[in-house]
């Protein structure tokens, strides 16, 4: 795999210095102003040159929860990949790309089931996409197997970078993870408390923390990452708890952190049953701990699953910040008929 990629790279060093040379060849000297002549006639337009005749099929996996507890996620997934592909009439150069839909149930032995599936029974030729991390790594291993290139999975643990590091020619199929470490992202929230306290803006009684989450890689990663940074800040971690992604009842749970009373509870969760219900609850139980709640934003109509339950919560939620962006979010909403996140 090294060689093929280090022909890749030279091949693109070539085309660039090949390009560059065309472009920018030295400038000849200059020369006598030749005689007026009658004004150039404007040239015919150009007609366009026709599409090339797709004469191979690539068989395309996409990967995603289109079925389970995330399936939310899945919907947005196809949504994009259709509009996507649609643009480009599903064909890129000779190839019409077919696509084979895997879907990972939000599970990683499934996923890796099906991901197997769609490589020995429906000949995929490459792979694109994943939501959860826990999938993305159960399912290197069916990448690295096979010899499948998988792009742009956002599987954000760190167990996909030490998987990857522990034998890059193996698990270098992997390509383009789409997310960095959750430390690379919790580290915020923790500025943003800090920066609160040193302003005068918000007083808590005590430093204190009750981390939760789902119990998945990406789950642990994250509440692992947060715990570790605001502990350095002085902070104290009065609980740790984590559940089972499908899981939407959390009385219990909650009153234990009424009880307990930490000025923060700080967590994740990656499919919208579970955030919301949480987020619900929490309300409902007379919570009074502030809530960082990453994720609760990665589902477009977040606020009418919560409700006003979600005033004050906080979530780094991305937005449409150009306009180019805005005409996408709004053309994905009116084709189908549900918000982008």
């Amino acid at each position: 795999m090294k060689h093929r990629i280090a022909k890749l790279v030279a091949l693109a060093i070539v085309l660039s210095l090949v390009l560059s040379v065309a472009g920018c060849g030295a400038t000849p000297e200059p020369t006598q102003a030749p005689e007026p002549t009658k004004e150039a006639q404007p040239a015919e337009p150009t007609k366009a040159a026709p599409a090339e005749e797709a004469t191979e099929t690539f068989k395309l996996g996409i990967l995603g929860p289109f079925s389970g507890p995330s399936a939310r996620t899945g919907d947005e997934f196809k949504a994009s990949v259709n509009m996507a592909f649609d643009a480009i009439n599903w064909q890129i150069g000779q190839y019409k790309i077919e696509p084979v839909w895997i879907d990972s149930q939000s599970d990683p032995a499934k996923a890796a089931q099906a991901y197997e599936q769609a490589i020995v029974q429906d000949g995929i030729q490459a792979g694109i996409l994943n939501w959860h991390s826990s999938v993305a790594v159960s399912v290197m291993e069916v990448t690295a197997k096979h010899k499948i290139p998988h792009i742009f999975g956002f599987g954000a643990t760190e167990v996909v970078n030490e998987t990857f590091a522990s034998d890059p020619e193996k698990y270098g199929y992997w390509a383009l993870k789409g997310w960095p470490t959750p430390k690379k992202l919790s580290i915020s929230y923790v500025q943003a408390l800090e920066d609160a306290i040193a302003s005068g803006s918000w007083v808590p009684e005590e430093k204190t923390v009750a981390i939760y989450g789902e119990d998945t890689d990406w789950g642990r990663s994250f509440g692992n990452a947060i715990k570790e940074q605001l502990e350095e800040a002085g902070w104290k971690t009065v609980a740790e708890e984590y559940f089972a992604l499908d899981q939407t009842e959390f009385y219990p749970l909650l009153n234990k952190f009424v009880d307990l009373n930490p000025a923060v509870i700080a967590g994740t969760s990656t499919a919208a049953p579970t955030m919301s219900a949480f987020i619900k609850q929490a309300d409902e139980v007379g919570l009074e701990s502030l809530i960082i709640a990453d994720g609760l934003g990665w589902f477009g109509e977040w606020y009418e699953l919560t409700g006003d339950a979600s005033n004050y919560v906080i979530d780094q939620i991305p937005g449409w910040a150009t306009e180019e962006g805005k005409e996408f979010a709004k053309k994905f909403e009116e084709e189908n008929g549900f918000p982008p996140s």
